[in-house]
């Protein structure tokens, strides 16, 4: 089951689990992601 991952302050991911919430942060090049799990998407 996907998750959403919030990468940055305005930056959301989708990914089955952190670690693939991770390579999609260093593909798009973020330096210092934040990785905090969404629970309810409807809150952003």
């Amino acid at each position: 089951m996907a998750q959403y991952w919030l990468i940055n302050e305005s930056m959301i991911v989708k990914a089955p689990d952190r670690w693939h919430a991770y390579m999609l942060a260093l593909q798009m090049n973020f330096k210092n992601p934040i990785f905090k799990r969404i629970e309810n998407k409807e809150e952003y």
